[in-house]
């Protein structure tokens, strides 16, 4: 038993570690949004409530479109934010902060529940105060590991830090119950029921909850063995865990098979293909290995753009051996659950963390935040590893030493990190002398030197120049040469029609995304305001949009693209025949999206056709099935009542 002072021992170390943890991160609490946090947060109208009302709220949980299940708990707790606080980045990233700090805890709590089972198995291999000490040093290790950083100081990257939290405190509460079953207290149905609820909240706020059943089979395989009090075989569990694994195993694969679209369509928007991504992946798990263990700050970043990508077994040559390694520490992971557990449950740990996002569904090749939760198994694994090692050579002390310094790294890098992103500008000065080869690292700091240029803060543009003409040499992306074109336009200089000429170039060569539909946006408002580009150049990128590659396969960004050239048309050109042309040809690709069809009412209004208006406003009801639209509709219908009473055309601005 754990006497009371040694209780109040721990958790004055854990408020300890918990304080460095805030120390290390607090210089970038006052940094700012990042590239997701605009359409996600700071454009997201719908997400910036004024009232607590159900409605309001309901509306704000489903107004993001970033995974198939809308992750409406993250988005719920965006929201919250801005009620209380403002749209301030400080407090959105203070909470993301408490949220990691909260995460910590509960990483504490289940380290202990992890290694109180293994004592329970092997009681001669740790004393009690060496599991706490392991604890301790394991819950330090993964609060002030600066691969963690962004899902605390990127705000929209809260979503995988709220999984994670109810993905650990499902884990902790199955733990529990585990070890009180062994004691002969009862209470595992309970607690394997309470675990499984947790999927709910966890896949919710991202779709990574998901993989909870995996984590608790890996825990249950790691440290309870699938055994009762006396050491045999639980057939409960082991039926439990068959079956579970079968009907999950059956369902995704027929779910798959019916919908093979849903991993095969969006890679009709990248510039790599499904066979090319997993070809890539084991090179890239092993880069997160190594960050994970011997983290560099000239490594980690916002952006991993310039990753190569493999076209073949040994395009690059480390390819094949970096799939024939992750394969062996697959292996290895099976293999060590019997001779070393708690080894082969970290190494298995890690790899159900990737399951998701490192295999093929057609997410960005490498991101930082897919280790928040997969990097405990490697830290748990290296701790007990060397602690094992270290007790049988009696160096003991020098285990205490090591750890001590692992940790001092982990804060000091940590801090490090969190420094530069204190602001937009050291972080990108940071990021573009460290990733010279990333284009998105690049523009980053191009469009900090063009702001300063437009505000008068610098005097010569030139850095502007330069840099953006560096981000667009290197990737694909319409992005940079956008930026040029705004930023001559605003300064009043000529554009270089190499830029317009690349920008068609481009967009017929690599899929629309996201971003480039952002910038052709950006050039018809700038053309709006002043800015002063040939209408045949103009009319030049356009058709190079609607020649993009795979552009029929995807009806969100086509749609999209309608929507840019209606508003070019409408608000540019001034022609409301070809504007209203596009409107209709953006619901007929994406019928279902509510914001086309308000879009096209608004038109119909301009113009004074009323009727239609109404038609459209009928089907746009029909699509808020459960009211998670009832707010949004609500300013739409009450239009269409005023220029039906009016019995004139009401005057509304133009779609936006």
């Amino acid at each position: 038993m754990i006497s009371t002072r040694e209780r109040r021992t721990d958790a004055l170390l854990l408020l300890a570690i918990l304080a460095l943890t805030a120390v290390a991160y607090w210089p970038g609490l006052s940094g700012g949004y990042l590239y997701d946090d605009a359409p996600n947060i700071v454009d997201n109208t719908r997400l910036h409530i004024h009232t607590l009302a159900p409605g309001a709220l309901l509306s704000a949980a489903f107004s993001s479109h970033s995974g198939p299940l809308m992750r409406p708990v993250s988005m719920v707790s965006f929201a919250l934010d801005y009620y209380f606080f403002g749209l301030a980045p400080y407090a959105f990233k203070a909470t993301n902060l408490a949220i990691h700090l909260l995460n910590g805890v509960l990483i504490f709590w289940l380290t202990t529940l992890i290694l109180r089972g293994r004592r329970r198995r092997r009681p001669e291999e740790m004393t009690p105060a060496a599991a706490r000490t392991l604890a301790l040093a394991v819950t330090a290790a993964w609060l002030l590991h600066p691969l963690n950083l962004t899902p605390v100081l990127y705000v929209v990257q809260r979503m995988a830090s709220l999984a994670a939290l109810f993905t650990l405190l499902g884990l902790c509460l199955y733990a529990r119950a585990r070890l009180r079953a062994l004691d002969g207290r009862g209470g595992l149905g309970k607690g394997l029921t309470l675990a499984l609820a947790c999927i709910v909240p966890a896949a919710l706020s991202k779709e990574t909850g998901l993989l909870l059943p995996i984590y608790l089979l890996v825990l249950e395989a790691g440290v309870f063995g699938f055994r009762d009090a006396d050491g045999g075989r639980n057939r409960l569990l082991v039926r439990t865990a068959l079956g579970g694994t079968a009907a999950a195993l059956a369902g995704a694969g027929a779910w798959l098979l019916t919908h093979p679209h849903f991993v095969t369509a969006g890679y009709a928007g990248r510039d790599f293909t499904l066979g090319q991504r997993l070809l890539t992946e084991p090179r890239v798990i092993l880069w997160y290995l190594r960050m994970i263990v011997a983290p560099s700050t000239h490594s980690l970043g916002l952006y991993h753009d310039d990753f190569p990508i493999s076209h073949g077994l040994f395009q690059p040559v480390t390819t094949l051996p970096a799939i024939l390694a992750v394969i062996g520490l697959i292996a290895a992971g099976l293999l060590l659950l019997r001779r070393v557990p708690l080894v082969g449950l970290g190494i298995l740990w890690f790899f159900t963390g990737q399951l998701m996002e490192s295999t093929v569904f057609p997410l960005l090749i490498a991101q930082e935040q897919r280790n928040y939760l997969a990097d405990y198994g490697i830290l748990l694994a290296f701790a007990y590893g060397f602690y094992r090692l270290a007790r049988r050579v009696e160096m003991r002390a020098f285990l205490r030493t090591a750890a001590v310094g692992f940790v001092a790294l982990l804060f000091a890098t940590t801090l490090t990190r969190a420094w530069h992103w204190r602001n937009p500008v050291d972080q990108a000065l940071y990021a573009a002398r460290h990733h010279p080869a990333s284009a998105d690292s690049l523009y980053m700091l191009g469009r900090i030197y063009a702001n300063a240029a437009m505000q008068g803060q610098i005097s010569n543009p030139a850095p502007a120049f330069a840099t953006l003409e560096r981000a667009a040499a290197l990737g694909p992306s319409i992005v940079p040469e956008a930026a040029l074109i705004l930023l001559s336009g605003k300064l009043h200089r000529p554009v270089d029609p190499a830029w317009t000429a690349a920008i068609a170039r481009k967009l017929v060569a690599a899929p629309l995304t996201p971003s480039d539909l952002n910038a052709l946006k950006h050039l018809v408002v700038c053309l709006q305001s002043g800015c002063r580009l040939p209408p045949p150049a103009m009319t030049q990128v356009f058709r190079a949009a609607f020649r993009a590659p795979n552009l029929h396969r995807m009806a969100g960004p086509w749609a999209n693209l309608y929507t840019v050239y209606g508003q070019y048309e409408i608000n540019v050109r001034g022609d409301l025949a070809a504007g209203l042309h596009a409107f209709r040809r953006a619901v007929a690709v994406a019928p279902h999206a509510a914001q086309y069809r308000i879009n096209l009412i608004n038109l119909y209004l301009v113009l004074g056709r009323t009727g239609e208006a109404e038609r459209q406003l009928t089907a746009l009801r029909a699509l808020d099935r459960f009211g998670t639209l009832t707010d949004v509709i609500a300013p739409v219908a009450r239009d269409v009542a005023r220029a039906r009473r009016a019995g004139a055309p009401r005057r509304v601005a133009p779609p936006g």
